[in-house]
């Protein structure tokens, strides 16, 4: 009966392993919450009212601002081709309209949860090099990055126009659907480009 017991755990996950990838699926949980959670880390530091600011790490490697400002000022030229009179004030991470509202960036609205999923899907896979898994993260992060660009300044064009079935809508939420969809998109796009060299390779190797 305890030899029964003992091969309980194990046959469980023998028979997951043939379904579903059990250490892969771990691997990526855990580079998901590494990363989730260093990036919560680090706007403590960046923070100047926290108990562990670092003024070095917010003025020189604030890379948190850093997003949070190349998306408002990217949404700012945008919005500008759009016709919209805006300005921004990147002290207070704002962009505004002209006698009108604005719009605040906040942490959770700089994409890099999203960012994070991505970057933890392609880096726990094992079938590419480190080369081609830094060009298909850096490829990925800019892709999101660009949908939050296109997203803020959106919203900016709702404000101006009050289109209610835009700005009565959880941005955040939005975002989060919108963007979680390209990049189930690109892991469709990855998995396939894996699926073609692998052919590629298994080729080459009967040929040779």
């Amino acid at each position: 009966m305890k030899a029964l017991i003992k091969r309980i755990p194990f046959e469980i996950t023998k028979n997951l392993s043939q379904y579903f990838d059990v250490a892969y699926f771990l691997k990526f949980t855990l580079l998901f919450l590494i990363l989730h959670y260093f990036h919560l880390f680090f706007v403590g530091l960046t923070n100047p009212g926290g108990q562990l600011y670092s003024s070095f790490l917010d003025h020189f490697l604030n890379y948190v601002s850093w997003i949070k400002t190349s998306v408002l000022f990217t949404a700012n030229v945008i919005a500008h081709a759009l016709g919209i009179n805006s300005y921004l004030l990147l002290d207070s991470y704002v962009l505004k309209i002209y006698s009108g509202p604005g719009l605040f960036m906040a942490f959770p609205c700089a994409g890099l949860d999203v960012m994070s999923f991505w970057v933890a899907y392609v880096i726990a896979d094992n079938k590419n090099n480190w080369q081609k898994k830094v060009y298909w993260c850096v490829a990925g992060v800019f892709f999101i990055w660009v949908i939050n660009c296109c997203r803020v300044s959106l919203l900016l064009l709702a404000l101006q126009n009050k289109w209610a079935v835009v700005t009565g809508v959880d941005q955040h939420a939005m975002f989060n659907v919108v963007a979680y969809s390209f990049v189930f998109l690109m892991i469709w796009l990855y998995s396939k480009k894996n699926e073609t060299n692998e052919a590629t390779t298994l080729q080459r190797h009967r040929f040779s």
